[in-house]
C-alpha cells in the first residue's frame, strides 16, 4: 500500500514594528542588555533596538505569532503602559514656564498620570532652561494629552505640530432665535457618547450675541476655548463663579481675567453653586453639570436646555441680581 511522510513546517515568523520613545528604550534593554536578553530568551524572539545615536522610536520584534504577542505583552508590563504601532507624533507647546509644575505635580505625580493616561512621553524643560514642552504619541493620544496640559495650565498657549490636529470642536451652529420649541435633557456618566457632549458645546458656539454665564466651576479646556472665541469675536461674555474654585488648579478663570473677559466671583464663606448659563437671552443651559472634564466623562450629570420664556427669563433675572451683588 501507499506510505505517506508528515512534514511539520515551523510556523512562519512574523514582524511587529513597535513605537515607543526612545526614552524608554533603555528599560527595555537593561544594565547590560539584561532584559532584552530575557526577552529573546523567554520568547525565542529578536528583539531590535535602534542605538542611542539613531533617532528612530521603532523598537522590532521578530518570531512566531504567538511568541510575539506574549513578548509584546510582556513589554507592556515593563513599560506600564499598552505599546502601540501607529507613527509617534510630535508636538511642540509653547507652555509659559511658571505653569511647568501644574504639569508636574509634587515628586512628578502629574506628570506620571498624564504620561500613564495618554500613552505620551511628555519632556519639560530642566529649571532654568527655556524651550517647549515637548509630547510625543500617537496622534489618537496626542489630542487628549494636549487637551490635558491645557487644563492643568490654565492659560492659553500655542501648539506646533508635524501636522493638523484636531484640538477644537467642529460643529455646527443652531438658529437661536427659532420660534420652534427647544425642551433637550442630556445625561452624562462614565462611558456615555460623546455626542452629548458635542450637543452642549454646539449650542455654547452658536451665541451670536451674548453668553451669561453663572457656573461652579470651569476647567474643560473645550468649553473654555468656545467662550475665548466668542469673547474675541465681540460677543457680551459675562462670567460668575465661586471663588474657591476660581484659585483651583487648572481653573479656566484666571485665562478670562487675564483675557479681560468680564468675570465676578462671590466673596462669602459659602458657595456660588450655580450651574447655569443664558445664550442670546434667549435659550437656558441649566443642569447638575459643572463645565469640567470629569463631569464629562466620569460623572453623573444632566443639563437641561429650553427656550421657553418664562423659565429664561426667571434665571436672568436672578444671574443680574447676581452680578450686581457680587460687583
Amino acid at each position: 500500500g501507499l506510505s505517506w511522510t508528515i512534514h511539520y513546517l515551523p510556523p512562519l515568523d512574523m514582524s511587529v514594528d513597535l513605537q515607543i520613545h526612545k526614552k524608554y528604550h533603555y528599560d527595555l534593554i537593561g544594565r547590560g542588555g539584561s532584559v532584552i536578553r530575557d526577552l529573546e530568551n523567554s520568547f525565542h524572539v529578536d528583539v531590535t533596538i535602534p542605538k542611542r545615536d539613531d533617532p528612530s522610536s521603532t523598537v522590532s520584534v521578530v518570531g512566531a505569532p504567538e511568541n510575539v504577542q506574549a513578548c509584546r505583552e510582556r513589554i507592556n508590563e515593563i513599560l506600564g503602559f499598552e505599546v502601540g504601532c501607529d507613527p509617534l507624533l510630535t508636538a511642540k507647546l509653547e507652555v509659559p514656564g511658571d505653569m511647568y509644575g501644574r504639569i508636574i505635580g509634587r515628586g512628578g505625580s502629574v506628570l506620571r498620570e498624564l504620561e500613564d493616561t495618554h500613552n505620551a512621553s511628555v519632556d519639560i524643560p530642566r529649571r532654568g532652561e527655556s524651550g517647549p514642552v515637548v509630547v510625543q504619541a500617537s496622534k489618537e493620544h496626542l489630542e487628549g494629552c494636549i487637551s490635558a496640559i491645557r487644563e492643568l495650565v490654565g492659560v492659553p498657549f500655542d501648539v506646533h505640530t508635524e501636522e493638523e490636529l484636531d484640538l477644537e470642536p467642529d460643529m455646527q451652529e443652531l438658529d437661536l432665535t427659532a420660534k420652534k420649541p427647544i425642551n433637550e435633557a442630556l445625561f452624562f456618566y462614565e462611558g456615555a457618547a460623546d455626542e452629548n457632549m458635542d450637543r452642549f458645546l454646539t449650542y455654547l458656539a452658536s451665541a451670536k450675541k451674548s453668553l451669561d454665564i453663572c457656573v461652579f466651576t470651569i476647567s474643560d479646556d473645550r468649553i473654555a476655548s468656545i467662550i475665548m472665541k466668542a469673547f474675541g469675536e465681540g460677543l457680551q461674555v459675562r462670567i460668575m463663579s465661586d471663588n474657591d474654585c476660581a484659585s483651583n488648579q487648572g481653573s479656566d478663570v484666571p485665562r478670562f481675567q487675564a483675557a479681560g473677559v468680564p468675570v465676578r466671583l462671590d466673596a462669602s464663606p459659602s458657595h456660588m453653586h450655580h450651574k447655569f448659563c443664558i445664550l442670546d437671552g434667549r435659550v437656558l443651559v441649566n443642569g447638575s453639570f459643572n463645565w469640567t472634564r470629569g463631569a464629562a466623562t466620569v460623572n453623573c450629570e444632566n443639563i437641561a436646555i429650553t427656550n421657553g420664556p418664562a423659565l429664561v427669563q426667571s434665571y436672568q433675572k436672578e444671574f443680574d441680581r447676581l452680578w450686581q451683588q457680587f460687583a
